[in-house]
């Protein structure tokens, strides 16, 4: 490897981080709900357009996974770029249900493009690098990337909407919508990374040796239905949280204050996630979280129907999305680990895919649940986390072991 080729790679790790942060910053998200609800839309329907989303995954999630292990990793990535470029124009002016909707398609083509690819584009730039056995420590970095802006956006954003009016909504969308185009154009600066490419299994068919990877390995079947119900299950909650804090009197300072706590939380517990029980093996680090996570949501039922506090339950459901957030680092080093290189983000993908495929009924559940009462959807919730982790607990067999991390 040339001087100049290695330097090149290095820069991708920072170029990526930066992108990430960019394009993730979504200034929007606090409020997400409120500004929906504001536009006219019902609970209910704030619900079905992440069924359109989750839909939309579902038919791209593959074809564009196969692209990225095809094409290339940059292109996609541009490419996923692009269409959050234009789902944030299109929200920017959106007042029914279907803009939304339409919206809504672009930014699942943009997830859908970008889901694995990026994770794979990290781990493999730490590979050409020689620093494999770092490659937790790297995609920590890369997702902490996520956070490092959201730990001021949602302060800013209560600041800016305090009053929930158009123009104030309008303003902080425009600042998303600069921040995705400023990703854009660093995207044009990073470098493909090699990927060790076996002629024998292309040959085989990317998209086949990755299901056939997934039906002989059953821990990565587990780990792919225990990340994605309990990821759900946190979902539902924080997609209706702005909504159902407000009403129970909760002020909008205080909302972005605690999403501003999450989001620092999250930021360091991914950057130094390495160092969370570094002593026991990936499985059972996710399984601590797990356990963790539905402790507090447990807590949480208990304060709604038995003790209501509005800053307890605002306290209890922050923990509990913290927890559920931690796990992703690790259930990416788990699935990378027991992937090959070349097809490294078509496996990635097919563990979001099969969420695409879980989100559409529970979510469509939710929507019916929520006009009832919408203490339902903690209920639900809690039920789908519980399922989870009593049948889809990953094992303790040293499959991935932090030595190999």
């Amino acid at each position: 490897m040339t001087t100049t080729r290695k330097q090149k790679l290095q820069r991708n790790l920072k170029l990526s981080f930066w992108i990430q942060a960019l394009t993730e910053i979504r200034v929007i998200n606090v409020v997400s709900t409120l500004f929906l609800v504001h536009r006219g839309l019902t609970l209910a329907q704030v619900l079905y357009t992440a069924v359109v989303f989750s839909i939309v995954c579902l038919i791209t999630e593959i074809p564009s996974s196969y692209l990225a292990d095809k094409w290339g990793r940059k292109k996609v990535i541009i490419l996923s770029l692009i269409c959050s470029f234009i789902y944030w124009l299109i929200i920017l002016f959106a007042s029914s249900l279907p803009a939304f909707i339409v919206g809504f398609i672009f930014c699942a083509l943009s997830f859908s493009l970008m889901s694995g690819t990026d994770e794979a584009f990290t781990y493999d730039t730490t590979c050409e690098l020689g620093e494999e056995k770092n490659s937790l420590k790297a995609l920590g970095r890369y997702f902490s990337g996520r956070r490092i802006f959201k730990i001021f956006s949602p302060l800013l954003a209560v600041l800016i909407v305090k009053d929930l009016t158009e123009h104030q909504f309008i303003f902080i969308l425009m600042i998303d919508l600069f921040a995705n185009f400023l990703g854009i154009v660093l995207s044009f600066f990073i470098v493909e990374p090699n990927r060790f490419l076996s002629v024998e299994k292309i040959e085989a068919g990317v998209i086949k040796d990755a299901f056939k990877i997934i039906r002989s390995n059953p821990g990565i079947t587990k780990a792919i239905f225990n990340r994605t119900l309990i990821f759900i299950a946190s979902f539902i909650i924080w997609r209706i949280s702005s909504e159902f804090f407000i009403n129970i009197g909760v002020s909008v300072i205080l909302i972005g204050i605690s999403a501003s706590f999450f989001q620092l939380a999250s930021f360091f517990s991914s950057r130094y996630i390495d160092k969370f029980l570094p002593k026991i093996t990936i499985e059972n680090r996710i399984n601590w979280l797990n356990y963790l996570f539905i402790i507090s949501l447990g807590a949480t039922l208990i304060c709604l129907f038995l003790f209501p506090n509005k800053y307890l339950i605002l306290i209890l459901y922050t923990l509990g999305i913290i927890f559920e957030t931690m796990r992703g680092t690790l259930f990416s080093e788990y699935y990378n680990k027991q992937s090959c290189s070349y097809n490294r983000a078509t496996t990635l993908s097919l563990a979001n895919f099969m969420k695409s495929i879980l989100d559409i009924p529970i979510l469509l559940l939710g929507a019916y649940l929520i006009t009832f009462n919408v203490n339902n959807i903690f209920i639900l919730s809690f039920v789908i986390s519980l399922f989870a982790i009593i049948f889809f607990s990953l094992s303790n067999k040293k499959t991935v072991s932090v030595a190999s991390s």
